[in-house]
């Protein structure tokens, strides 16, 4: 299916079938397209390429518009994509002077989302998490010694103890039971054929 798009990238208007535009573009000539990239990606050290040149702009840049800028600056654009809390769950770099498109995490690990997420995370929010945590006060130890009795453990013991109480079967049910899956287990025996 093909849709056309708005500025915004949402679908305008109505999808199409490939079958109507020509076999060029269908399912087969897409992964046959989808075989000569690769091959010349390998080829051709597009890989490699782009690799080097996203590593350096990521040593020179730690903010994403600033990233964003100096590789648009250099014929590739950087695609995110993000879960609802605003998390990178994606990398896609566009390389347009090669003409080639690659996942973050096909160009290594040092180029997942989880490296980027880390990378653009922003050290304001990281500050201020530290201050309310320092702000709170200091653990002292009571002076009264420990005993069962300051706390509830033998109200824990007895619950746990009466959760597995319920696991455990009733010696008289049990042989009812078991006679029960007895006579379930005998099968009716089958007449095969024609019954007259």
């Amino acid at each position: 299916l093909y849709s056309a798009l708005d500025s915004e990238g949402n679908k305008a208007g109505t999808s199409t079938n490939s079958s109507p535009c020509g076999k060029t573009v269908g399912l087969a000539a897409s992964e046959e397209q989808m075989k000569k990239s690769t091959m010349l990606i390998k080829e051709k050290g597009y890989r490699e390429r782009l690799r080097l040149l996203i590593a350096g702009m990521m040593r020179e840049n730690k903010n994403e518009s600033k990233l964003r800028q100096k590789l648009k600056e250099k014929d590739v654009d950087l695609y995110l994509r993000r879960n609802n809390i605003g998390r990178i769950t994606g990398v896609t770099f566009i390389d347009h002077q090669s003409r080639c498109v690659l996942n973050g995490s096909r160009l290594g690990k040092e180029f997942s989302a989880n490296v980027f997420n880390n990378l653009f995370r922003e050290s304001p929010i990281v500050e201020e998490h530290t201050k309310q945590v320092g702000e709170k006060e200091p653990f002292t130890p009571s002076s009264e010694p420990f005993s069962p009795a300051n706390n509830q453990a033998g109200h824990i013991v007895s619950a746990i103890g009466s959760l597995f109480s319920i696991f455990s079967p009733e010696p008289e049910s049990y042989v009812e039971n078991q006679q029960q899956l007895r006579k379930k287990r005998k099968k009716k025996k089958r007449r095969y054929g024609r019954q007259t």
